[in-house]
């Protein structure tokens, strides 16, 4: 409900992390001390054994400790990093290796034992061979054992480059020469010189060559290749091309052995001109701000070091599994930018006919099987995936709903979809796509993909997604129980590897020996780690709960609502009830929104600074319900949908006596700003708002070109979250409906705005507006604007420390009439006047 003051005014605070009065820096300091002594656990992971374990543990400001685990004896870590997060590699059966800013470690897990070094420029460890490297700040170059003695020291080495197998290259400097150097050769002897700069050492993905990128004084660059296998310089008669990069490729197809070479470079519009011209017919609008994108690719013979330049017929080449053919696509774009996916026309070039062949129109992704053989491109018109076999030329579609990105089978014979109802199977032979059963009314992620990025430097997703062996992990989640599972499945066989959990299987990792580890967590129980044998016989707690944790969730609960919306759709809120609940008391409630959010059931409720200003367990703590609504987007717009998913929801929650329906707060950030600036023009049923980096104008937002983005945001507004279906022109009368800005006269409560300053994906200026269109109609809000953030403020900021705390103040300023807040009485008391 609105509080009734005279004469609204409104009061404008342009804020940075300085701007602070003492009385808030003390109520920080206090907030502070409560959140340092929570933490929680990320990341996992575990030597090739199974016997030890590391795990990220975080706490507020310090996110850099990571505990080591012997699985043999679980309960208390065996070591504890700190500073160390930079890299961390098991060497052997037990020694850890963990490299920090400028110091590494070596610790023997079994014995205890550590060795440190300092001074360290880089590191890391060659596995194969049960060694590692130092390359120190001095410029000396070791090479140590697991023991920690080293083997061989180097001097005044400027680089260093390993395949993190079994190979090792370095440089050095000679007069006006760089030398470059195998660090397992008897000798020091240089394999290669030269007098030109050296820009980039990497190897080929098979460790068979490694590949050197000279660079002139013109700016043209040069490939060097050189065969690991005897450290033989491959010549080839390639000349040096002006590029940015060279990105080279091996094509390995039976006794075929040969090169793709590809000199990339970006064309950047000139800064410092004084006119930067856009037109409407420009094909490369993504491309505008960083940089349009030329290639010349080049096919060497590794055999006979013949060379051949492909043909200028495509902007674009990419390889395929067999030599003579080529994916091809020019980076001009097919339509006026309405899909938010960039799409482009496929083609195949054969070399050997210098031919292009068109394969499929209206593509944003493409997916290789291990062999490049044979690869899936998605169609945005059709929203289905193609299958393409490169040595028969054919194409297939493959009809799904549903699921997720597609991933080959380790052979190449089949493709597997996750997705919503099942794991789904497709026999590529026979063309046939079929459900497993296992998982019926399930939602199912493959765990175990190897993803490899082919092209960066494209609009056009390029990728290889395949499993390295027949077995595939799954994470299985029931959505009605809010459950989780993981299974593996082997030539059409499942097998349960963690039983069914009534918790967030927040992470997942499985040794060699097949043995399995997990963080699980629930919303009112600290996350715990697990290891599991390889029929979930046998479930092992490794890790124990801090004793602060152990006691801070009493008294917690959380309840889930099933309703409808005025159209019948079934909808889901999820309701955390306040620390000290009591039947016989009235609690204020905090609405909050962003699409649909049933998926956070089992987040564990970690108090942190967030950087949205909001935080469940602070305000449970601080005696306020806590209300997450699921909101959807259907025919009537996104912001009328939303006002009806959001009244929805505070009927079925307002049957509670216990519930003070007088004292309700909304927030939402980016598009829950949307959704709370919109609501807030149209309902009466809210004490007070919170939004943030909200779009206060569709129709402002339409006309936008979004530069994180680098597309024009009509495409978001018609095709993407905001599911408006139709332009502008065509349905003006729609916009107009759901738009927030036009109905700012009627806001009835007051509103607190934030935004940040460098927000490039919704310009401050919506906030401003909104806040113009308040002080106009002079209805009450606060807007904070803060200098040096974007579209959020950061996890730990000084920034997003300031907004928790300005929250928490205007919550419990409006919904628990604490008035003793000055930054708030200031706009309050004087517009009571």
């Amino acid at each position: 409900m609105a509080i009734k003051i005279k004469n609204w005014g409104l009061l404008l605070y342009a804020l940075t992390s300085h701007a602070l009065i003492s009385a808030q820096a003390t109520k920080k300091d206090t907030l502070e001390n409560w959140i340092s002594g929570y933490s929680t656990w990320s990341r996992i992971n575990v030597s090739d054994n199974g016997r030890w374990l590391l795990a990220r543990k975080l706490y507020y400001k310090n996110t850099d400790s990571i505990m080591v685990f012997d699985t043999e004896r679980p309960g208390v870590p065996v070591d504890h990093l700190v500073r160390k997060n930079i890299r961390q590699s098991f060497l052997g059966q037990h020694c850890l290796l963990a490299l920090g800013a400028d110091t590494l470690v070596l610790k023997d897990l079994l014995k205890g034992t550590t060795d440190r070094f300092v001074g360290i420029r880089k590191a890391d460890v060659v596995p194969s061979r049960d060694q590692f490297f130092i390359l120190h700040t001095d410029g000396a170059l070791g090479i140590y054992g697991s023991s920690g003695r080293s083997n061989r020291v180097f001097r005044e080495v400027e680089s260093v480059v390993s395949d993190n197998r079994s190979q090792l290259y370095y440089q050095k400097k000679n007069n006006n020469m760089i030398e470059v150097f195998n660090g397992y050769n008897k000798k020091e002897e240089p394999i290669y010189s030269t007098a030109l700069e050296i820009v980039n050492t990497s190897f080929s993905e098979s460790g068979d060559h490694l590949f050197l990128t000279e660079k002139n004084k013109e700016g043209a660059l040069n490939l060097i290749i050189i065969r690991t296998k005897d450290d033989h310089l491959l010549r080839h008669s390639i000349t040096p091309v002006v590029s940015d990069y060279i990105r080279a490729t091996e094509l390995l197809s039976g006794k075929e052995r040969s090169l793709f070479v590809s000199f990339i470079k970006k064309q950047r519009a000139d800064a410092s001109a004084m006119v930067d011209v856009w037109y409407t017919n420009d094909l490369k609008l993504r491309q505008k701000i960083s940089g349009v994108v030329s290639q010349s690719a080049w096919l060497v013979d590794l055999n006979s070091l013949e060379t051949e330049k492909l043909p200028s017929l495509s902007t674009h080449y990419i390889p395929t599994g067999i030599s003579r053919y080529f994916l091809a696509y020019d980076t001009e774009e097919s339509d006026n930018y309405v899909d938010p996916t960039a799409t482009f026309d496929i083609k195949l070039f054969d070399s050997d006919k210098t031919e292009l062949t068109p394969v499929l129109t209206k593509v944003s992704a493409v997916i290789f099987a291990k062999d490049k053989k044979q690869f899936l491109l998605y169609n945005t018109s059709d929203r289905i995936w193609y299958y393409y076999d490169v040595l028969k030329r054919e194409i297939f579609p493959i009809h799904t709903k549903g699921t997720t990105k597609p991933i080959f089978s380790a052979d190449g014979r089949r493709i597997y979809f996750g997705g919503l109802n099942d794991l789904w199977v497709y026999d590529i032979l026979r063309h046939r796509l079929m459900p497993t059963q296992s998982f019926s009314g399930k939602n199912v992620r493959i765990s175990n993909v190897k993803t490899t990025e082919l092209d960066q430097f494209s609009r056009l997703q390029i990728s290889m997604q395949h499993l390295d062996s027949n077995l595939l992990l799954l994470d299985v989640q029931d959505k009605t129980s809010k459950k989780s599972a993981y299974y593996s499945f082997n030539k059409g066989k499942t097998k349960m590897i963690i039983p069914w959990k009534d918790r967030r299987l927040k992470d997942f990792a499985a040794s060699k020996n097949n043995s399995f580890y997990s963080i699980e967590e629930t919303y009112n129980s600290y996350p715990q780690i697990y290891k599991y044998t390889a029929n979930a016989s046998v479930e092992k707690l490794l890790s124990s709960v801090p004793a602060k944790d152990s006691t801070g969730l009493d008294g917690i609960k959380r309840e889930i609502l099933k309703y409808r919306n005025s159209l019948g759709v079934e909808l889901e809120g999820h309701l955390y009830y306040p620390k000290n609940f009591t039947e016989s008391k009235s609690f204020p409630v905090i609405v909050k929104v962003y699409q649909e959010q049933n998926g956070l059931a089992h987040h564990y409720l970690l108090p942190q600074v967030d950087e949205e200003g909001f935080n469940i367990r602070m305000l449970l703590e601080r005696g306020y319900f806590v209300f997450l609504p699921d909101t959807i987007v259907d025919e009537r717009g996104p912001g009328i949908s939303a006002l009806d998913c959001v009244n929805s929801g505070l009927d079925a929650i307002l049957k509670y006596s216990y519930i003070d329906q007088s004292k309700i707060g909304l927030t939402g950030h980016s598009f829950g700003g949307y959704e709370t600036n919109f609501i807030a023009t149209r309902s009466d049923r809210f004490a007070a708002y919170v939004s943030g980096s909200g779009i206060s104008s569709l129709i402002t937002k339409y006309f936008t070109y979004n530069y994180p983005l680098q597309m024009p945001d009509y495409s978001r507004m018609e095709l993407a979250q905001y599911q408006m279906k139709r332009s502008y022109a065509e349905n003006g009368d729609h916009y107009r409906e759901n738009n927030p800005i036009d109905h700012i006269q009627d806001v009835r409560s007051p509103i607190l705005l934030w935004t940040g300053m460098k927000d490039e994906n919704v310009s401050p200026d919506e906030t401003m507006a909104f806040y113009i269109g308040l002080l106009r109609n002079k209805k009450p809000a606060i807007a904070l604007f803060y200098r040096d953030k974007g579209h959020s403020l950061g996890m730990l900021t000084p920034e997003s420390l300031d907004l928790t705390t300005r929250c928490l103040e205007w919550w419990d300023y409006f919904l628990k009439g604490q008035r003793s807040v000055d930054w708030i009485n200031e706009i309050m008391k004087k517009d009571a006047q």
